[in-house]
């Protein structure tokens, strides 16, 4: 009997050993990790460096005979858009910054776009004042 319970606690206390073992090899394994940046930082240092990006209008023509393809060399970020260079080797600064610059290329109007709707407001909020006049007349 007192061979089977020194058999019981070796046991035991084997298994204790190894869960112990397991958690602080998980445990160290975890805190050794190296530390990632924040992606949220570089997303959003990427979304305040597309403010400053336009493209030109031939780069602009390009694009649109293109057919709007948002993996074109014209989003690329260059040192002179960039706030720091050292970010144009981060890949997912330049994947954010391209997404954006195409986007914002993308829904870029033109003057004549612009005054076409302005027009049109306009002829409306005088129909609206002018028809209500003219009917009570």
């Amino acid at each position: 009997m007192k061979a089977e319970s020194l058999n019981c606690y070796t046991n035991i206390m084997k298994f204790i050993k190894f869960t112990l073992v397991f958690f602080i090899i998980f445990g160290i394994s975890g805190a050794l990790n190296a530390q990632v940046i924040n992606t949220d930082s570089v997303k959003k240092i990427a979304l305040k460096d597309v403010l400053k990006f336009k493209l030109d209008k031939t780069d602009l023509k390009a694009f649109k005979a293109d057919g709007r393809n948002p993996n074109s060399d014209l989003f690329k970020p260059t040192a002179k858009t960039t706030s720091n260079t050292s970010m144009l080797n981060d890949s997912l600064y330049v994947e954010t910054f391209r997404k954006s610059a195409f986007k914002k290329t993308k829904r870029r109007k033109t003057i004549f776009h612009q005054v076409l709707i302005g027009g049109a407001v306009l002829a409306l909020g005088a129909a609206i004042i002018t028809v209500p006049i003219a009917a009570s007349r």
